[in-house]
């Protein structure tokens, strides 16, 4: 799929990925022992910039955390469908889903487990 190595290349050109959670997501990646789902290339301290660029509803709980994923911990991805992953035609590369949401074009997918203990967790700004 050219989606994928795209992605691929992209990932690979990095030192880190990125998945921002909610307080409550953070929660569940510590007690399941590791972070996965929706990912990606962007970083950003601000959950503002996040939440806009990921295109993160209010009610879906804004990102207060970052977690840096080691580029080389990343076990495996799939490419993302549209509509959370819902969508059962095209692919969504770039957040565009959810416009009332956000300006979009962060790059996303769908990243597999990561152990937690191969991650660096850091607080995001307003």
């Amino acid at each position: 799929m050219n989606y994928e190595r795209r992605l691929s290349e992209s990932i690979e050109s990095q030192d880190f990925i990125f998945r921002y959670l909610s307080e409550d997501g953070l929660d569940k990646s510590l007690r399941y022992g590791s972070v996965r789902g929706y990912s990606t290339t962007e970083f950003s301290h601000s959950s503002g910039a996040i939440a806009r660029g990921a295109q993160i509803k209010p009610e879906w709980g804004e990102p207060t955390y970052g977690v840096a994923i080691p580029v080389d911990k990343v076990r495996g991805f799939s490419v993302a469908r549209p509509f959370g992953n819902e969508g059962t035609r095209g692919w969504e590369v770039y957040t565009n889903s959810y416009p009332e949401a956000g300006q979009g074009g962060w790059t996303q997918f769908l990243l597999d487990p990561v152990p937690i203990e191969d991650t660096h967790i850091f607080r995001l700004k307003p």
